[in-house]
């Protein structure tokens, strides 16, 4: 069992490592700071409180409800804050988002075939 939690968490580091740099090469790139998007973590807080509910009833994990706390009241807290939503994405943007979506679902296929295989 050791060996697939240290591949996942290898596997964690070296996707972290290549968010950090990507994000590091856009804010070098556009040379200004990024304010936070509150609206979305209203949205996350909104979401994740009740899985956190959840979770803490049947599990004993209260991470998700401390979580979703934070960020419903951090997103509640900026409400003056909250952009319009845009409608569509920009051809760049729906790459990226293709992108992320498919190494999730790789991800999520590797991670079933390899507990299936366990």
């Amino acid at each position: 069992m050791i060996p697939y939690v240290l591949i996942s968490t290898v596997g964690i580091i070296i996707l972290l490592i290549i968010f950090a740099v990507v994000m590091l090469l856009n804010y070098k790139k556009n040379g200004k700071k990024h304010e936070p998007d509150y609206y979305s973590m209203y949205i996350l807080g909104l979401t994740w409180t009740p899985i956190g509910i959840i979770f803490s009833s049947t599990m004993n994990n209260p991470a998700f409800l401390g979580i979703g706390i934070v960020f419903l009241i951090a997103g509640l807290a900026n409400k003056d804050k909250w952009k319009k939503q845009p409608k569509k994405l920009d051809p760049k943007q729906q790459k990226l988002l293709i992108g992320f979506l498919l190494a999730g679902v790789l991800a999520f296929t590797i991670g079933v075939a390899v507990y299936l295989l366990k």
